[in-house]
């Protein structure tokens, strides 16, 4: 069922308080994590489910055809990015930025240059489990639906304070796809490009939308609909 409300007032907690919340693991280890891809990626892979990774104050950390795609985060773990940015070097073969199969918690962190020309959400997708994106900004992501971000139907996602730009979905969803639940809450989603349908946002199941602005969101094909949501 494709449902979608929208509210000004109320925060995104309020209308989530009945969704599952990211477990704590006690005695779980906090890892610093310097500015490098690789030590990046190893940190992902390594880290005891449950914990916490602080990448590098406003580091870029570029994934190549030498790295390769970051593996799947398949079990809970939470990443303060420091205001770090994690891309894709236009050069290299087309992957997505981050996978998610788990329960996670990401702030403060930019995404970009993710590309699955074939796929969904190439900056991220959540393909199951409950992600907690604050401070989150997507940009620069091309995907064949959701640009920037992805949402399976086993997922849940609660995006706050984050932006999701200039991102473009070759068929659907140029910012966002959703087939999950999603509950998006003080953020900007502007300047997105889809060619059939949703500039901004294709929805298949539950979005909740407060205190967000969707603005210059396009379609197009002659005969493409939703520019803002499809």
């Amino acid at each position: 069922m494709r449902r979608i409300w929208m509210a000004k007032a109320m925060s995104v907690a309020a209308f989530t308080t009945g969704m599952a919340t990211v477990p704590a693991t006690a005695h779980a280890a906090t890892i610093a994590v310097p500015c490098d891809s690789a030590a990046l990626i190893s940190a992902i892979v390594t880290s005891a489910p449950g914990g916490t990774l602080v990448l590098a104050p406003g580091c870029t950390y570029t994934l190549d055809n030498s790295t390769g795609p970051i593996p799947v985060i398949d079990k809970p773990l939470t990443i303060h990015g420091n205001d770090s940015t994690i891309s894709r070097d236009p050069g290299s073969a087309a992957f997505r930025i981050l996978s998610v199969n788990s329960n996670v918690n990401i702030d403060r962190i930019n995404l970009t240059g993710g590309a699955v020309p074939g796929s969904i959400g190439a900056g991220i997708t959540v393909f199951s489990g409950l992600a907690n994106l604050n401070n989150v900004h997507l940009y620069g992501n091309v995907a064949a639906s959701g640009g920037g971000l992805g949402v399976l139907s086993n997922a849940t996602v609660r995006l706050t304070r984050s932006t999701i730009t200039q991102n473009r979905g070759i068929q659907t969803g140029g910012g966002l796809s959703n087939t999950g639940q999603l509950a998006i809450g003080n953020s900007v989603i502007n300047e997105n490009e889809a060619g059939e349908r949703g500039g901004g946002i294709i929805n298949g199941r539950q979005l909740i939308i407060s205190d967000t602005a969707l603005n210059n969101n396009v379609t197009t094909t002659p005969t493409s609909v939703g520019g803002g949501i499809g």
